[in-house]
Order: structure tokens, then C-alpha cells, then sequence
């Protein structure tokens, strides 16, 4: 009566788990070693189909056809011991071809390609703890190599930045600020010699102007001015990052911060308009522009919340929308959810947009805004041209929607707290920006 066989059983080595076993085809019946996987659901399946081919002489020559491609590679490869000569592969005194041979050699070799990107993977995220462990200890970047100097840094932060899925308008922005920078204080200065010079760059930044316009074409000059606080604090946030990455170690407190009040009185009062006159800049937008300014009208989205919004948010019948993010598009305050029932007119604009696609606003080809910044400056854009078609002055904005219709409920006698809970917003944000709405606004809803 033939020995009962045993199953081949695995052990954990070198950080993942391996078994071996003697292949019973080999004629002097060699020790090969198999790495299952690297963690232990995927090591006990593998592990089981090895056995099934193992424990039944049967399928030693002719495996099932549903045999799995880990125990096919397993089972005649070079790293599964089965001997490897130039005429072949040699199993047990039968030849096998030369295709065969190379198939389970190639097989052998993806296999343990696999295993070790996995590792690298594991590899690489351990230093990256470790670095960002030593940046938050350090202050700065950890810098590979020697100290650049400021121009060397700027056209490295330039390459990478450039290999970025990016706005290029914004890139530009960013860009000519750091080249502003570094033409101050020297292209030729390493990146270590900035640091303890938070006060010079905290003037520097005090004292930064707009670019003076000559008269032309019957225009008046406009002479330069101090840059708004709102600039002032762009450049600020651009120049700091930029030193940070390239290493230098800063003290980002020395260097004043512009405050939210500053940014906000420099903007000047809210701006925001009557139905009428949105109606009439709704009248003069097309496509995307008009079906957003539509919904903003309605139910009063931020702009970044107009562009995360997909077939998941809304219930089945459209009587809900519950916010949610859009891969990188995130939401300023997190979700809420908005009652859609009594607005029969804006479902039926949402329907119509998801029949494209499962994104009401994407950004073409059916993708979401590679940038907020990007999708910003075209619907400003869209709708300052609009407002210009339709004879208003006030300076358009992406938030001009939002605030139309926080004015437009609080003279229909919504209360602040009911407004803030459409808007997502705090009562007493509300009551600071549109505490000063007196007069009845009776147009009729869009």
C-alpha cells in the first residue's frame, strides 16, 4: 500500500510567505521553493491550489485545464526546481519543448518581478514616513544632494511642476511670482543663505507694487499701487512652499500673515445682484455657463461644489442631492444634503446633463476639472462677459450665483439659520454679510 502524502504546508521568510516541497517528477526528486504571497489570505489560496495538483499523481503529468496560472508557473518553472538545459526542460526522463521551457521560465521570472515591486512598494512607504517624520523634526524638505542656489531651485521646482496634470494659467502665476522673488534676492544665492531672512522677506512683501499703465488709446494712465492683501497673501503662500521644498529651513511665523479681514475689506462689500438682473445675465449665458448659473440660482452651490457633482449624489428619483467629493475636486465644509423636491425645473436640468455622462459638469471627454483654479477662471470669465452683454457693472464672480440667492431668501423672510443650512454656511456668516438686506425682493423664483 503506497505512503499516504503529506500537504505541503508554507512558513513566513523574509517578509512574505514561501513553501517548499519535493517535485515528485524530478528524478532525483529535488527541494523547489514557491513564494506565495506576500500576505496571508493570498499565500493560504495559492497554498491550497498547490495542493491539489500535489496530492493527486494524476494531475503530475497533465494538469486540469482550470488549473491556476500560479500553480501552472509553480509547478515547471526554474524556481519551482524542474531541471533547465539548453535541449529543454527535462521532467522525469521526458523532453519538453523549447516554447514550454522559455513559457514557464518567463512565467517564473513575472512571478518573482511581482513579489519584489511589492516589496519596493512596502520599501518606499516606510521612507516616506521616515522623511515626513524628519521634515515635521527639521522644519524643512529633505534635500537630496548638495545646496542649490535659487536659480538652480527655481528651474528644478519649474520641471517637476511642468510634469504636473495642472492649470498652465495658474503654473504662469505661480511662476512669474518665484521669478519675481528670486530677482530680489539674487539668483545666484543658495537656498540655505535665505534662511533668518524672514524680515527681509517680510518687506520685500510690504512693499511689492502693481505694474504702472501708460495711456493709450484715449484710456488714462493708471499709475502702480501696493498690490490688494488678497495678492499679498497669494505671493506669500507661493514664496514660502517654494522655499520649503527646495529645503530651506524658515520660520513662516516672522513673515506676517494676511489676514481673512484685510483680504475681505480690500475686496470691498459683497457684491451681489437682484433677480432681475440675474435673469437678465442667465438670458445672455449658453451650454454649461447657463446651467450652472441655473443651479447656483436655485440652490445656491459653491462654485468648487458645482463641479464634484455626479449621478452618486442624487437619489433616485432626483428628489435629493447629498454632496460628496470628485476624486481631487473636495468640498470646502464637507457634505450636506439638499431637498430637491419642489424644484421641478432644476431636476429636469440635472437629468438632461447625466444622460452624457455620470458628471453633470465635466471638463470635456466626460472628466472632471483638472484644477479648481482652472474652472474658476473660465466660468468668471463666462459670466463677466455675460453680465457686459446684459448692461450690468458689477464685477462678476463664481460665487455671484450664491449670493444672489442668500439676498433673494432673506427678503422672502427666510431666516439666517434656515439660509445657512441651504448654503452650508454658519447663521452668523450670514448675518455678517447680508445683515444689511431690508427691502422685499418679490420676483417670482427662476
Amino acid at each position: 500500500m503506497p505512503k499516504p502524502r503529506t500537504p505541503i504546508t508554507h512558513s513566513y521568510e523574509g517578509k512574505r510567505f514561501v513553501c517548499r516541497f519535493r517535485h515528485p517528477l524530478h528524478p532525483k526528486k529535488k527541494v523547489c521553493w514557491v513564494a506565495l504571497g506576500l500576505d496571508r489570505g493570498s499565500a493560504d489560496q495559492n497554498l491550497a491550489d498547490l495542493n491539489k495538483v500535489f496530492m493527486h499523481p494524476e494531475h503530475w503529468r497533465n494538469l486540469p485545464e482550470k488549473t491556476p496560472e500560479f500553480v501552472k508557473t509553480a509547478w515547471l518553472n526554474p524556481f519551482g526546481g524542474v531541471t533547465v538545459s539548453s535541449k529543454g526542460v527535462s521532467v522525469d526522463g521526458e523532453r519538453v519543448s523549447d516554447n514550454a521551457a522559455n513559457a514557464g521560465i518567463i512565467a517564473g521570472l513575472e512571478s518573482l518581478v511581482k513579489i519584489l515591486e511589492g516589496q519596493l512598494a512596502q520599501e518606499r512607504a516606510k521612507s516616506h514616513k521616515l522623511n515626513k517624520m524628519l521634515e515635521r523634526l527639521m522644519g524643512r524638505k529633505v534635500r537630496q544632494g548638495a545646496c542649490p542656489t535659487l536659480q538652480e531651485a527655481l528651474e528644478s521646482w519649474i520641471e517637476k511642476y511642468s510634469k504636473l496634470n495642472r492649470d498652465p494659467q495658474h503654473k504662469k502665476i505661480v511662476e512669474w511670482d518665484l521669478k519675481r522673488f528670486v530677482a530680489e534676492f539674487k539668483p545666484s544665492t543658495l537656498v540655505d543663505d535665505i534662511e533668518g531672512q524672514e524680515k527681509a522677506i517680510d518687506h520685500w512683501l510690504g512693499t511689492l507694487q502693481t505694474k504702472p499703465i501708460e495711456a493709450r488709446d484715449g484710456k488714462p494712465a493708471i499709475p502702480a499701487k501696493h498690490i490688494s492683501a488678497g495678492r499679498r497673501a497669494q505671493i506669500r503662500r507661493h514664496v514660502l512652499k517654494f522655499l520649503h521644498d527646495s529645503g530651506a529651513m524658515l520660520d513662516r511665523q516672522a513673515v506676517t500673515t494676511v489676514k481673512k479681514k484685510e483680504i475681505s475689506h480690500d475686496r470691498g462689500a459683497i457684491r451681489k445682484l437682484t433677480m432681475p438682473e440675474a435673469k437678465r445675465v442667465l438670458a445672455k449665458l449658453k451650454g454649461d455657463w447657463r446651467d450652472m448659473f441655473r443651479v447656483q440660482l436655485s440652490i445656491g452651490l459653491r462654485p468648487s461644489e458645482l463641479v464634484t457633482l455626479k449621478r452618486a449624489d442624487f437619489s433616485d428619483k432626483f428628489n435629493t442631492l447629498v454632496l460628496s467629493p470628485l476624486e481631487h475636486l473636495t468640498l470646502k465644509t464637507g457634505s450636506r444634503e439638499i431637498s430637491l423636491k419642489n424644484l421641478p425645473a432644476l431636476k429636469k436640468i440635472i437629468k438632461r446633463r447625466l444622460k452624457a455622462g455620470d458628471i453633470v459638469f465635466p471638463n470635456g471627454g466626460g472628466k472632471p476639472w483638472a484644477s479648481i483654479e482652472y474652472f474658476f477662471r473660465e466660468y468668471n470669465t463666462a459670466l463677466d462677459d455675460a453680465a457686459k452683454a446684459a448692461g450690468i457693472d458689477t464685477k462678476m464672480d463664481g460665487r455671484i450665483g450664491r449670493r444672489t440667492l442668500a439676498t433673494h431668501l432673506l427678503n422672502k423672510k427666510w431666516t439666517a439659520e434656515q439660509v445657512g443650512k441651504l448654503l452650508g454656511d454658519d447663521p452668523k456668516t450670514i448675518l455678517l454679510h447680508y445683515g444689511d438686506v431690508a427691502s422685499p425682493d418679490v420676483e417670482s423664483d427662476l
